[in-house]
C-alpha cells in the first residue's frame, strides 16, 4: 500500500485551500487504491472537523509545548531559519513510512502575500533530507521581483523531482528562469470539486432568479504594493461598479465570500460588506453567509450568469462550472487560468486597471460575449478536468 506525506499550504479559512486538499486526497485515492495520506495542514483541528477520517497533522508546534517554546527563543534571537526548521521537525517524523512527499503549495512560491515566505526554504531542506521523491503539486510560481530571489527559487525548483504547473504562465516562467526539472502542464484539483446546494441558505435567500456573482478580497485594500487608491476610494469605486453591474445586466448582484474565518464575518465577508455600503441601494444586494463549504460556494457561483472574482478559486469555481468570468487579479495566476480556459486575457484586470476605470468596460465586454464564452467553456472544462485527474498519474510516473 502506497503512503504519502502531503504538505498543504493553507487553512480551511481559505475555501480554495480546502477544495485543493479535498480533491487532492480524492485524486490520490482514485489513482492509488487503498493508499494512505498524512496531510500536513494549518489549522489541522478544523480540517479534522470538516474532513473526518483523514489524518491531519499540524504544520507548527502546539502552544506551550517544548518545540513551541524553543521556536519562540529562536525567533527572539533572530535565528529565523532555525525557528522554521523546528516547524519542519513537527511534521516530518519517521519519513521511512512514506513513498513520496507531495508539496501542495498552490501559490505560496510567489510574492503575492508580501514576499516569499522564508519557511519554504526550511520545508524544502527538510524534505530533501528524507531522500524521498518530491513533487510540487499543481502550483503557480512567481514572478519574483529581484534576480537573487529568482536565482534562489530556480535552485529550489531544480531540487524537486517533478513540478506540476497548473497554468501556462507558470510553465513558461519556470522555463524562462532556468528550471530544468521536468515540468508538466496540469490543472488545479479544484476543477473537480462537486457543487452542493446550501439548503439552509436557499431556503431564506432567493438564488433561483438570474444574478451576477461578485467576490472581493481584502488584499485589494490592505496591501499598498497592490493598490494606488486609498481604501475608501477603492471601496467607493467598487460600489459604483456594483451599481453598473445591476444596471447593465438587469439582475441582482450576489456577493460571495471565499476566504473567511470560523466567525464567518471577517476576511472576504467584511470586504464585501464594505463594498455594499458604497452601493446606491445596499439592500438590493445579496451577501451570502461566510460559513459555507467550498462545495456550497461553488453551487452559488456556478448558477451565476457571469462571475467577477478576486480570489483564484472563485474564478476556478466559476470557470469549471461553465460561467464566463472576469478576474480582478493581483497575481499572474489569474492570467494563466483565464488564458487556458478562454484562450484570451480580455477579462483579466490587474489592480492598476481596476483603479484606472477599466471595470465597467471589461464587464460590458464580458456581458455582451457571455453566450460565446459559455460555448468555449463547454469545450474547455472537460479538458481541464481531465488534466486535474492526471495529477495522480503524474505521481505514479514519478514513482515508476
Amino acid at each position: 500500500m502506497r503512503e504519502f506525506l502531503v504538505y498543504s499550504a493553507g487553512s480551511p479559512t481559505n475555501r480554495g485551500c480546502w477544495a485543493i486538499t479535498k480533491e487532492t486526497l480524492r485524486i490520490l485515492k482514485d489513482e492509488f487504491d487503498g493508499c494512505r495520506c498524512e496531510m500536513v495542514a494549518l489549522d489541522a483541528d478544523w480540517y479534522r472537523e470538516v474532513m473526518p477520517g483523514v489524518t491531519f497533522v499540524p504544520q507548527k508546534p502546539r502552544m506551550m509545548t517544548p518545540d513551541w517554546l524553543h521556536k519562540r527563543v529562536m525567533r527572539a534571537l533572530g535565528r529565523h531559519e532555525d525557528a522554521d526548521a523546528i516547524d519542519c521537525r513537527q511534521f516530518i517524523r519517521r519519513p521511512e513510512r512514506f513513498d513520496a512527499i507531495v508539496l501542495m503549495a498552490a501559490d505560496i512560491y510567489s510574492e503575492d502575500y508580501g514576499g516569499v515566505p522564508s519557511y519554504l526554504y526550511a520545508v524544502g531542506d527538510a524534505c530533501r533530507n528524507t531522500s524521498l521523491p518530491m513533487m510540487l503539486w499543481a502550483v503557480s510560481v512567481g514572478p519574483f521581483s529581484d534576480a537573487e530571489t529568482e536565482r534562489r527559487m530556480a535552485a529550489e525548483m531544480n531540487s524537486m523531482d517533478m513540478i506540476l504547473a497548473r497554468e501556462t504562465v507558470t510553465l513558461e516562467y519556470l522555463q524562462q528562469i532556468g528550471v530544468t526539472t521536468e515540468i508538466r502542464l496540469t490543472a488545479d484539483p479544484a476543477f473537480l470539486l462537486e457543487p452542493q446546494e446550501p439548503t439552509a441558505v436557499t431556503e431564506r435567500m432567493d438564488l433561483r432568479q438570474p444574478y451576477v456573482g461578485l467576490n472581493i478580497s481584502p488584499l485589494m485594500f490592505n496591501n499598498p504594493r497592490r493598490r494606488q487608491l486609498p481604501p475608501e476610494e477603492l471601496a467607493a469605486t467598487l460600489g459604483e461598479f456594483v451599481d453598473h453591474i445591476a444596471g447593465t445586466s438587469g439582475t441582482r448582484v450576489v456577493l460571495v465570500p471565499h476566504v473567511v474565518g470560523r466567525s464567518g464575518v471577517d476576511g472576504d465577508y467584511r470586504a464585501l460588506e464594505r463594498v455594499r455600503e458604497h452601493a446606491s441601494d445596499p439592500d438590493a444586494l445579496t451577501l451570502v453567509p461566510g460559513t459555507l463549504s467550498p462545495n456550497e460556494y461553488k453551487w452559488i457561483i456556478g448558477r451565476s450568469e457571469v462571475f467577477i472574482g478576486a480570489r483564484t478559486h472563485t474564478q476556478i469555481a466559476a470557470l469549471s462550472s461553465g460561467v464566463p468570468t472576469m478576474a480582478l487579479t493581483y497575481s499572474p495566476k489569474g492570467v494563466g487560468i483565464s488564458r487556458d480556459m478562454l484562450g484570451h486575457e480580455d477579462y483579466v484586470l490587474r489592480m492598476a486597471d481596476v483603479e484606472g476605470g477599466g471595470l465597467r468596460e471589461t464587464f460590458d465586454q464580458l456581458w455582451a460575449r457571455r453566450e460565446d464564452d459559455r460555448n468555449t467553456l463547454a469545450e474547455r472544462v472537460p479538458v481541464m478536468k481531465e488534466r486535474a485527474r492526471e495529477n495522480g498519474q503524474h505521481l505514479r510516473d514519478l514513482l515508476e
